[in-house]
């Protein structure tokens, strides 16, 4: 996930436990997902997917 957009890293923070690469995020275990979190991380993506 390459987020680079203002507030991005603190999201990831409240996101919990995870991994990065190029264009995945990893989770160990669904207990580690903070929902809203992700929510709102695929819907940054998604707008930055799309204006780009």
């Amino acid at each position: 996930m390459r987020d680079n957009s203002p507030g991005a890293a603190d999201l990831y923070v409240r996101h919990g436990k995870h991994r990065r690469s190029v264009a995945c995020l990893y989770v160990n275990k669904l207990d580690d997902v903070d929902l809203a979190v992700l929510e709102d991380i695929i819907a940054r993506q998604f707008a930055q997917d799309m204006a780009g």
